[in-house]
C-alpha cells in the first residue's frame, strides 16, 4: 500500500478513532511514537510465519514502519 492509498483511506474514517497495532503475544497496543522510514528488500521471506519483506540498509524500497 502506498501512502496516497493510505491517506484516501483515512480521510474517509472519523479522525477520533484510535489506532491499535497487534501486541507481540497477544491483545493489542496502541501507536505511541512517530513513523520510522526504512529501506526494504521486497518478497524476500516464503515462510508463511514471517513477513514478506526485511528491513536492508540497502534496500530499494523506501516505507514507513508503525512503531508502538
Amino acid at each position: 500500500m502506498k501512502v496516497l492509498e493510505l491517506i484516501e483511506r483515512l480521510s474517509k474514517l472519523d479522525p477520533n478513532l484510535e489506532v491499535f497495532v497487534p501486541g507481540y503475544e497477544g491483545g493489542y497496543s496502541e501507536v505511541t511514537s512517530e513513523f520510522i522510514v526504512e529501506s526494504f528488500k521486497k518478497d524476500i521471506n516464503a515462510e508463511w510465519y514471517y513477513g514478506s519483506h526485511e528491513k536492508d540498509d540497502n534496500g530499494d524500497v523506501k516505507g514507513i514502519v508503525l512503531d508502538r
